[in-house]
């Protein structure tokens, strides 16, 4: 229990006034220097004190986010316009790069956002990836369609070529019948020209030169056999390199092309194979390769067109354009 009483007031010095007496039913005051020790002493916060090593956040800038997108789209589809039917790809990020660019140029004007420009790059390189790569892909597809047509109608003009039993190698007045110019080695009127063409198998040489080699041909056959759609032309004959102006070995790239006529007109070969073997013994053209002064035996096939049956074998030399004609016909 606490006592509530307190202690006699202490003497005063001498000649000193006395403290006035309170009313009565007043609350008596203290003594001077007096403590109440009921009443609890005031509490202090403690002061904070920042770590070591910590530092406070730095302020945040505008945010660029969209800028930096578009950017990036901008410069990636630039890069791809370029290509043909790829630009049509690099068209896509060019507009998201277009549309991006513009809505962070609007924000940067605002104060919203940051990289004012940043934006507008990315807004111009997606403007212009649009146009290349619009442009490209359009150039390509002009080209390749030229293209298709040129190659579509030389390919027409040859078949009617073809169809009509014309040469499309014809290098050659003569093939197409008589004529006053011929570049061919034989006069007309003469053995093995076209109005008085050779006999096959009647055992006779022929000297055909070409690119400055020399070879000496008989044309022995000319019969038709089965081919794997319809009949075939098989001529063979001998055929001897005499004159070697490069290498040691005859080249079957300065050997005469062997073609077939029926009626005075090329047959258009349809290129289809002999269904039996030939013999072994005879070389297809493109393996003539011999020293020089060596006999080899050789075959040609002429692929027959339906109803045709080949009655004159032609010689042309590949580079001159010179003919010999050898007729089965008496």
């Amino acid at each position: 229990m606490t006592d509530n009483t307190f202690p006699p007031p202490p003497e005063s010095p001498a000649g000193a006034p006395l403290p006035p007496i309170p009313p009565a039913g007043a609350p008596i005051p203290p003594p001077p220097g007096y403590q109440d020790y009921t009443v609890p002493p005031q509490q202090y916060a403690q002061p904070r004190y920042a770590q070591p090593g910590m530092q406070p956040p730095p302020p945040t800038g505008p945010k660029k986010g969209l800028a930096i997108a578009a950017l990036v789209l901008g410069i990636v589809a630039i890069l791809g316009a370029w290509i043909p039917f790829a630009g049509l790809f690099s068209v896509v990020l060019g507009i998201a790069g277009l549309v991006l660019g513009i809505v962070a140029l609007v924000k940067a004007n605002r104060g919203q956002a940051g990289g004012r420009a940043m934006a507008i790059v990315g807004a111009v390189l997606g403007g212009l990836s649009i146009v290349v790569g619009i442009a490209s892909t359009v150039i390509a597809v002009v080209a390749i369609t030229d293209a298709s047509d040129e190659i579509g109608g030389d390919w027409e003009s040859l078949i009617s070529e073809i169809e009509e039993g014309d040469s499309w190698v014809t290098a050659d007045p003569t093939f197409g019948g008589a004529g006053d110019e011929t570049t061919a080695a034989i006069p007309e009127g003469e053995p093995g020209s076209f109005t008085t063409p050779g006999v096959i198998g009647d055992g006779t040489v022929w000297t055909i030169e070409d690119s400055g080699d020399e070879w000496q041909l008989t044309i022995d056959s000319l019969e038709t056999v089965e081919g794997f759609s319809g009949k075939v032309a098989l001529i063979t004959g001998t055929a001897t390199p005499t004159v070697i102006t490069t290498g040691d070995t005859s080249s079957w790239t300065t050997f005469p092309t062997i073609q077939a006529m029926a009626h005075g007109e090329l047959v258009a070969d349809t290129y289809d194979p002999p269904m039996n073997a030939i013999d072994p013994a005879y070389l297809p053209l493109y393996d003539l390769e011999a020293p020089a002064g060596t006999t080899m035996k050789f075959y040609a096939t002429v692929g027959l067109p339906d109803g045709v049956t080949a009655d004159t074998v032609v010689v042309t030399t590949f580079w001159d354009g010179e003919s010999l004609y050898v007729s089965s016909a008496q």
